[in-house]
């Protein structure tokens, strides 16, 4: 039976962004069933009618914003998939994403995996993986918070 994957991505207003992020999910190069649950926190009629227009993806509109976090638990509450993903709707994933993922989880000592993220914007097209303008998220297990880095960094494996 194939590994089943379950995509959440919320978005506020931003349809168009979340369709591009949709379709690079879509685009995995992976032997996993993939369930896309976009979750919409109160956007507007029209943004609302695009996102209902995208084929494949499992839609939960919500009346009202409830902020990132709360998005996404709506979105867990309904996935199916032995693993998540929670990505941002502005984030466009490189083809091989999720099968890298996946083959750092096979070690039963990961629990979380991630990468470094790409800015994009028209200095900066999307899947453009020379740009330096990146960042990268940090968990602290712990303490129990996460934090970015603004800064340019060189890929590197994170044990």
């Amino acid at each position: 039976m194939a590994t089943r994957v379950s995509f959440v991505v919320v978005n506020w207003r931003e349809a168009e962004a979340t369709a591009t992020c949709v379709e690079s999910v879509k685009a995995q190069e992976v032997d996993a069933k993939v369930e896309i649950i976009v979750v919409d926190n109160e956007s507007t009629p029209v943004s609302r009618s695009y996102l209902e227009s995208i084929p494949g993806i499992v839609l939960l509109t919500n009346a009202d914003n409830l902020g990132f976090t709360g998005g996404m638990n709506a979105g867990f509450a309904v996935a199916t998939g032995d693993y998540f993903a929670a990505i941002n709707n502005d984030l466009i994933l490189a083809p091989d994403w999720l099968a890298q993922g996946l083959a750092e989880l096979v070690d039963p000592g990961v629990g979380v995996v991630g990468g470094i993220e790409f800015f994009w914007n028209d200095q900066n097209p999307p899947g453009e993986t020379s740009n330096e303008f990146h960042s990268q998220m940090f968990i602290d297990a712990r303490a129990g918070y996460s934090y970015r880095i603004d800064e340019a960094t060189s890929t590197r494996d994170v044990f």
